[in-house]
C-alpha cells in the first residue's frame, strides 16, 4: 500500500508532508500497554476512490456497508484499510 501510495499524486490539503498512517506493528506496540477491548478495520483503498471521483460521491455511504461485509467475509483485507479503531483500556493499577 505504501508504494501505491506514492504513484497516487493527490495530496489532502489538511495533511503535512510528515504525516504516513501508521503500521500494524507500530499500532500493537503502542496498544501493548493496554487491553485490547476491540480492534476494527475499515476503508478499504475503493472507499477513496470513491471519494475523489465525480459521480461515485453519491455511492460512499452504501460502499461502507459493502466494505464493512467484504472485511467480514475476508478479514486478511483488513490489512489494507485505510483506518483502523482500537477500544483500549488502562490496566487496573495495583
Amino acid at each position: 500500500m505504501r508504494g501505491l501510495r506514492k504513484l497516487i499524486p493527490y495530496k489532502a490539503e489538511d495533511v503535512s508532508p510528515y504525516e504516513r498512517p501508521l503500521t500494524t506493528a507500530e499500532l500493537k506496540g503502542f496498544a501493548a500497554a493496554f487491553s485490547v477491548e476491540a480492534w476494527r478495520s475499515f476503508s478499504l483503498p475503493f472507499i477513496n476512490v470513491m471519494q475523489v471521483v465525480p459521480g461515485m460521491r453519491d455511492y460512499v455511504i452504501p460502499a461502507y456497508q459493502l466494505d464493512k461485509n467484504v472485511i467480514a467475509k475476508f478479514p486478511g483485507l483488513s490489512h489494507f484499510a485505510g483506518i483502523r479503531v482500537i477500544g483500549l483500556r488502562k490496566p487496573l493499577s495495583s
